[in-house]
């Protein structure tokens, strides 16, 4: 598209261009271990909640080549521009900001915003870039998110674990998404055999009865930790 059209490595070079990529996230939110702050030792409740009062970054392990890459080509002295490409979403925002912060760039940045992958499309994007700056707020937005996050991950993992005397992980999307599966299962409890429906996604437990696995997920009231769980395919009847 941009006549980049010699293949290097981890990044391809021509007409003027340097055009690369990411592998998902090169670079994401420190876990609490990596703080130093006493949220190493052993999990335990004075330890909650665990708010950092500045939030730190690392390079993930399995992609730290190619951020070295794009750390590279950054600080190259021909480089006087970087152009923005990541998806056109709060997700591709933060994928490239996390990048450009650990690199400790300061050179301008357009960003193209485009989502269709036809020829006209993005070359009208690229005729119509706008600066970074004026994507903050959605870069504020998806940062909020990952913030939220950490916070309702970290914390819920280790207070429920700590309760329990059991290592349960929590999270903002798990734990909905495993209650709506419970609730679907007991709905199907009270339902006749009159027909059958097409095999849906549900969840066989041992050990534990469903309304306390429900109470889990939706983290109301945990009575006992399931001792396995586990999804499957079921057939659910309804009338």
């Amino acid at each position: 598209m941009v006549g980049a059209n010699t293949s290097k490595k981890g990044y391809a070079e021509g007409n003027g261009y340097l055009v690369s990529w990411c592998f998902g996230h090169l670079v994401g939110l420190k876990y609490p271990n990596d703080y130093g702050i006493g949220w190493l030792d052993k999990w335990s409740f004075s330890q909650l909640p665990m708010i950092p009062e500045k939030w730190l970054f690392k390079i993930a392990e399995n992609t730290k080549e190619q951020f070295e890459v794009l750390k590279a080509l950054t600080s190259r002295n021909d480089v006087t521009e970087l152009i923005c490409a990541t998806d056109a979403d709060r997700e591709g925002e933060m994928i490239f900001r996390y990048v450009y912060n650990m690199i400790g760039s300061n050179k301008p940045v357009k960003r193209l915003w485009v989502s269709s992958l036809e020829e006209s499309a993005i070359r009208s994007a690229l005729s119509k870039m706008k600066s970074l700056s004026d994507y903050d707020n959605l870069f504020s937005a998806g940062f909020s998110r990952t913030k939220a996050d950490w916070l309702v991950g970290m914390n819920g993992s280790r207070l429920f674990s700590c309760r329990y005397h059991d290592r349960l992980d929590l999270g903002r999307v798990q734990m909905p998404t495993l209650a709506m599966i419970v609730n679907v299962i007991m709905k199907s409890k009270t339902l006749s055999d009159k027909s059958i429906l097409p095999p849906i996604l549900t969840a066989e437990i041992s050990s534990c009865h469903l309304q306390e696995l429900m109470m889990k997920m939706s983290l109301i009231r945990l009575f006992q930790p399931a001792t396995e769980i586990r999804l499957s395919y079921l057939p659910l009847s309804v009338r």
